[in-house]
């Protein structure tokens, strides 16, 4: 089609082309009304792109025809959410209903179609006992996203009463896989990437006689490579592929719980002063929004200065820079609709803020809080602002918590993202922000045992698989959220030696890295505090040395196909 398109941009005759590829009788009929769209298309000036349109489209269809040997490729690493609507439900449809690789669920947003792309290739082109080598994102080696895809056995659902169920298989053991995520600089993608290869096992054929063809590529082995992208000396070196095999390992899983979104933060977060007003209303404290560089620009506050509120609607409120290794930092402080003696936000019948409860002081700044909310949020989003506060409960659920939590139980925060990092919070009042999640221990012991294993440098490095890296590689691995907890960390067990052990050493820490923090000078930031501990004391602490063995130990007796 493009000697076509060539002879329509120059006048010539097309049906010269025709005559010189051969083509004659049934096959020439379609092609000539075909030719005189382009020609009109064409004379009333659009340019001859269909003509690659057209070649993209049969080339396919020819090779389907006659199938190949070898396939090698880079699919399109485009989100399903991205892609157009009809073409994003087609799509869907392919992954869920033919190949049945569609994860679904708290994986759903991360779905892309490369895995899909792969499967479907493989379906069309490829001769049985063929192989596939295709550049993947990193993420389809070792996330949840891809774990039935990693199977190699794809399996279409039932379409009507009666009729047989059918499987193609992959077998992936025909060559380790390739992780690139250890190159550096690693930036000749936008994400991480692998390269995945395997030998298809044929057409559609019975699921079990299909199934014994199938080979997944986890677990399994993985050819690591590391060192200058691009460089000769880079090297390769065989190890256990870890990746996320869907499931948590760890009973705590269960009792992790994400903080409030309490943002947008200059409408909560606030400096508070006593109310020395001569008139002062009791309880009360003056409060002074806080505005800090990476906050959301373009939200015009002076309306909330100089606010007067109860001292029963101010908190303390623990982020992840609030969380240092065995250490809780200083916490911010926030206005938010609940009441701190009841630990309870005062809810209608429908679960909506019931604003009338409120105090009037409360009242009045959260009716300017909404107001300031609805003008500044994006277009697209319809939450109030307590509906964003509370988004899946996560604000009045740990109000509620809080309240029910037993005089001996003790909470142990840990941050988000970034490192992980936990400290032990003494205040049962305080909240915790998104950028941190919170486990209820049953006492002192259990948070010095959790404490200790999450700040381990052994726990980072058993973790760093499952967790996603920033574009072009650019910022290392970013969450920590539930990811440690596909880890196999057992509960805790006073009676268990090892978990004794641990706890004794975690607490033990915990007083070292206190007197670490009020040894250092107090107009150091947060960041560098935290780098002082994680960097210096760290590594040098007797109790942490040991507290590495125990953790590798506890880990390693567990699960050693989890970890590196």
């Amino acid at each position: 089609m493009l000697a076509v398109a060539d002879a329509i941009e120059r006048g010539d005759d097309t049906s010269r082309v025709l005559d010189e590829y051969g083509i004659e009788g049934g096959e020439r009929k379609p092609l000539e009304t075909t030719i005189a769209g382009m020609k009109a298309l064409r004379a009333v000036g659009r340019d001859h792109v269909w003509a690659y349109y057209l070649r993209n489209m049969t080339r396919p269809a020819a090779i389907a025809d006659r199938k190949v040997d070898a396939i090698i490729g880079n699919p399109p690493w485009l989100a399903y959410n991205q892609s157009a609507g009809i073409v994003r439900e087609e799509l869907r449809t392919l992954s869920q209903d033919l190949y049945r690789i569609w994860a679904g669920g708290k994986n759903a947003p991360n779905q892309d179609v490369s895995t899909l792309f792969f499967c479907r290739v493989m379906d069309l082109y490829l001769k049985p006992g063929g192989t596939i080598g295709m550049v993947m994102p990193h993420s389809a080696l070792r996330s949840g996203q891809h774990l039935k895809w990693r199977l190699g056995f794809y399996q279409a659902k039932r379409r009507r009463r009666g009729e047989t169920e059918r499987a193609i298989a992959a077998d992936f053991g025909v060559k380790r896989a390739w992780d690139l995520a250890n190159l550096t600089p690693n930036d000749f993608f936008p994400i991480t990437a692998g390269v995945a290869f395997a030998r298809f096992s044929g057409g559609w054929g019975d699921v079990e006689d299909r199934r014994k063809f199938a080979k997944p590529l986890a677990p399994g082995e993985v050819e690591i490579w590391r060192g200058e992208t691009g460089s000769p000396q880079a090297e390769r070196a065989i190890a256990n592929l870890i990746h996320d095999d869907g499931e948590f390992h760890s009973p705590y899983a269960d009792s992790a719980r994400r903080g409030a979104d309490i943002f947008d933060r200059r409408l909560y977060f606030v400096s508070a002063q006593p109310n020395d007003n001569m008139l002062a209303i009791p309880n009360t404290v003056v409060t002074q929004p806080i505005i800090r560089n990476d906050d959301k620009k373009g939200y015009a506050v002076d309306r909330l200065r100089g606010f007067v509120v109860d001292c029963d609607n101010v908190f303390d409120v623990y982020l992840g820079e609030s969380i240092a290794s065995y250490v809780a930092l200083a916490p911010r402080t926030a206005v938010l609709p609940a009441s701190k003696s009841e630990m309870r936000a005062p809810l209608d019948a429908a679960g909506n803020l019931d604003k009338q409860s409120l105090t009037p002081n409360i009242r009045a700044r959260w009716d300017i809080m909404e107001r300031l909310w609805d003008a500044n949020k994006k277009p697209t989003d319809r939450k109030t602002l307590f509906e964003n506060l509370n988004w899946v409960n996560k604000f009045t659920a740990q109000l509620a918590t809080l309240r029910a939590m037993p005089p001996a139980a003790v909470r142990l925060a840990y941050a988000a993202s970034g490192r992980p990092t936990a400290a032990i919070i003494a205040d049962n009042k305080a909240i915790m922000d998104t950028t941190t999640y919170q486990i209820i221990c049953a006492g002192m012991d259990e948070a010095h045992y959790l404490m200790a294993i999450i700040n381990s440098v052994t726990l980072e490095d058993a973790v760093e698989p499952f967790r996603p890296t920033g574009r072009f590689g650019k910022g290392g691995a970013r969450h920590v959220h539930k990811h440690l907890w596909k880890l196999p960390i057992p509960r805790y067990d006073p009676s268990n030696a090892a978990h004794a052990e641990l706890s004794a050493l975690g607490e033990s820490a915990s007083q070292s890295a206190t007197a670490r923090v009020d040894a250092m000078e107090s107009r150091r930031s947060v960041a560098k505090v935290r780098r002082e501990l994680r960097d210096k004391w760290q590594p040098n602490d007797a109790d942490c040395v040991e507290i590495e063995k125990a953790v590798a130990a506890l880990l390693g007796a567990t699960d050693k196909s989890l970890l590196p």
